[in-house]
């Protein structure tokens, strides 16, 4: 078997397993607001009245907070192996917002 055949198989194994793209989807959606929310931040808070320098201060803040999580969570992930339960108790704070 050629290396070309080889990869065509694994891209149709790829590309034809539901669990994939419903990961990939999911995903690049999140990268995709990310990056939009990220972008639009500073015209967000210019229009209430922050500065600058403040907007960059968020922009930063939010990014710093995003590597220290992931930071976290894949070392936790890392020690225990359960994936599964560090993403759901990841994103349990997300899901029942009624504390704000």
């Amino acid at each position: 078997m050629t290396n070309r055949v080889i990869y065509f198989f694994s891209m149709k194994n790829l590309l034809t397993n539901r669990n994939y793209l419903i990961m990939a989807g999911c995903l690049g959606g999140a990268v995709g607001f990310f990056n939009a929310f990220l972008t639009l931040l500073q015209k967000i808070l210019c229009s209430r009245g922050y500065e600058n320098w403040f907007s960059g201060l968020c922009g930063s803040l939010l990014l710093g907070t995003g590597f220290i999580g992931a930071m976290v969570s894949g070392s936790v992930v890392e020690w225990t192996g359960l994936l599964e339960e560090t993403t759901k108790a990841s994103q349990e704070p997300v899901r029942n917002r009624h504390y704000l």
